[in-house]
């Protein structure tokens, strides 16, 4: 296997180990900015420790091993069958076909990176800020980089400094960095699901992060309830930006409310650390042994040599035999026995020699075997170990994947009648919105003939008929007397018998209309046809008080700025014309008008003045309508 394919499978081990921990151990925890230190961490020294290796030497000594004495065979040519592809070739081939696709992965997020970047430098600044851009293509704000982006209707957000300080820790702890290393690192490992959820808890981490922080800063209350009001608006995010409203908003709300964890829960921190030494013990150690070998003679060394020494003590004996002409002489009985005792001498020193070295080429492949056999048996413990470990994490990814897959079933769910009980509502205000403009058309078309009906019906009746709102008093003759009569209150006839449920309803709402009926119109409009006069009493409703404070209060602040004003003329030295009621009055009987009997008051200056009222006008007109 190549050195690739074997750091990225050591990689994404790791990466899975840092992702179980946290859920095993660390996702209930409060400490949520040393969880975002522990993230990065993990993932970088998962990313590193492939990298780090550390070489232990074993060294063997061995004596010097003589090549074995063979007898002289034909050759035989050994035909051996290729396969097509070899294993070799199939880990070379798949390593250039993922680098491949990783570099385009790459070069993809690179161009949506970019993209975003000057979409967001492009959007129209806003009033509050020049890094706070307005997103007319969004309904949610969210930020990225420096930058902070409001939706187009942000001015009727009801809690828009909470989103700007929500916005603004994000910007300040540069949370962006991390959501962007985690985006490239899934498009590296783009084969492996598990960097998704790894991605989705470490933006869930940075979210707990703020809210943290905003709770510190505003109420905590109101935090969640904008948080809340906010979800319903949500809509789906690029990954690399942080949006005010995000996923998970249970758990959000939950980890709000929860106790602060204790200082020594901290220290499941380090349960990761003997996790990560055994990786290093099994994985990262490379043991190699260093064989130091003795001078050693190959056998045609040992036969050369053999026969070197031969020929020189055969050459001595030789020259020794020379006479003294210089004659070659012929070999005595002795000198031939003591050149065959020496060279059996020889002999057995070769025969010695060679023994000696086949002993020790024994002995090395002895060695050689053990050494074999123990790293069979690390690689294959090592081998096991994976596996259990592999085994572990598939089965805790399948959990992992069905309780995911669950919580999208209930939110799916749970946003479907959401919008269904949302559309229900509008559908609701709409229809009570249309009987309401109805009605106020039906109001303004009775409110211009009501006097005029009434005054028609006044004149129909014998005697003179007096409303006071409440009661119907008839004048008989000078006297005052109650007269009979029928209540048609709200769509509903009241007669002696309960008149008291009307007055009742008249004196807890109070009336804005009321109608007089001829007998004629009660007959075909009401279906009364008794012989009492029939009054018509509209209440009022929530939205007819709701405008009458609203006119009162408006009323209220006129009355205070006209006061205002008249204190200031009144204390001033005015030598202007002044119109009190319609009538020419000094500047002194200016000062004697007591404040509160005044209705309204009109200044008109400079030309405005002079060509209403002339040249007497130039120093400014006052027109007061004060109480009698």
């Amino acid at each position: 296997m190549t050195p690739i394919l074997i750091y990225i499978l050591k990689v994404n081990g790791l990466l899975l180990v840092v992702y179980l921990c946290y859920k095993l151990f660390l996702q209930k925890e409060t400490y949520v900015k040393t969880n975002r230190l522990y993230f990065i961490s993990g993932i970088f020294l998962s990313l590193i420790l492939p990298l780090l290796t550390y070489t232990k030497v074993e060294t063997i000594n061995l004596a010097p091993m003589p090549l074995p004495i063979v007898d002289v065979m034909e050759d035989v040519e050994l035909v051996q069958e290729k396969s097509l592809w070899t294993m070799n070739e199939v880990y070379q081939y798949t390593s250039y076909l993922y680098l491949t696709i990783t570099l385009l992965s790459l070069l993809w997020f690179g161009y949506k990176l970019i993209k975003l970047t000057r979409r967001i430098s492009n959007m129209p600044q806003t009033a509050i800020h020049q890094n706070i851009r307005v997103d007319r293509a969004s309904s949610d704000a969210y930020s990225f980089l420096h930058y902070i982006v409001l939706p187009k209707d942000y001015e009727e957000l009801n809690q828009l400094e909470v989103v700007l300080l929500h916005e603004e820790v994000h910007v300040q702890q540069k949370h962006s960095l991390d959501l962007i290393f985690l985006e490239g690192l899934k498009h590296v490992f783009w084969f492996n699901p598990m960097i998704r959820l790894l991605q989705k808890e470490v933006n869930l981490n940075l979210e707990y992060i703020v809210d943290q922080e905003i709770a510190k800063r505003e109420d905590s209350y109101t935090y969640q309830r904008a948080l809340i009001l906010y979800e319903s608006n949500k809509i789906a995010c690029v990954p690399v930006v942080n949006t005010f409203g995000s996923s998970d908003l249970k758990k959000r709300i939950l980890m709000l409310n929860n106790p602060k964890s204790t200082n020594m829960k901290r220290l499941k921190l380090l349960l990761i650390t003997p996790v990560l030494a055994g990786f290093f013990f099994l994985f990262q150690i490379e043991v190699k042994a260093k064989y130091i070998e003795s001078p050693a003679f190959e056998e045609d060394h040992v036969e050369d040599a053999l026969l070197d020494e031969y020929t020189d003590i055969t050459t001595d004996a030789e020259e020794n035999q020379l006479d003294q002409s210089g004659k070659k002489k012929a070999p005595s009985h002795d000198d031939m026995a003591a050149i065959a005792e020496e060279a059996i001498r020889i002999g057995e020193e070769a025969s010695r020699l060679v023994d000696e070295s086949e002993r020790i080429r024994e002995e090395a492949e002895r060695v050689s075997k053990v050494i074999l056999e123990e790293r069979k048996v690390i690689l294959a413990k090592a081998e096991e170990i994976r596996k259990e470990e592999l085994a572990k994490a598939k089965e805790a990814l399948k959990v992992a994947l069905e309780v995911r897959e669950e919580e999208l079933t209930k939110a799916k769910e749970a946003r479907k009648e959401a919008l269904k009980t949302r559309e229900e509502s509008l559908a609701k205000v709409e229809a009570a919105r249309s009987r309401m403009l109805e009605e106020r058309k039906k109001r303004e078309a009775a409110k211009g003939d009501l006097d005029f009906r009434l005054e028609e019906h006044r004149k129909k009746l014998t005697e003179d008929t007096v409303i006071d709102g409440k009661n119907v008093v008839i004048i008989k003759s000078g006297k005052r007397s109650k007269g009979e009569f029928v209540y048609y209150v709200n769509g509903k006839l009241y007669d002696e018998s309960n008149k008291h449920e009307a007055e009742a309803l008249i004196e807890k709402y109070g009336t804005k209309g009321i109608r007089v009926y001829s007998r004629a119109a009660a007959a075909d409009e009401l279906g009364y046809t008794g012989n009492g006069s029939v009054f018509g009493f509209t209440l009022m409703t929530d939205e007819d008080r709701a405008n009458e404070a609203r006119v009162e209060a408006l009323t209220k602040k006129y009355k205070e700025k006209v006061i205002k004003d008249m204190t200031q003329v009144q204390n001033s030295d005015y030598k202007g014309l002044v119109y009190i009621n319609g009538v020419k009055k000094s500047a002194e009987d200016l000062k004697n008008i007591r404040t509160d009997k005044m209705v309204s008051m009109d200044v008109f200056k400079g030309d405005a003045a002079v060509k209403k009222y002339g040249e007497e006008g130039r120093e400014g007109v006052i027109l007061i309508r004060v109480k009698p």
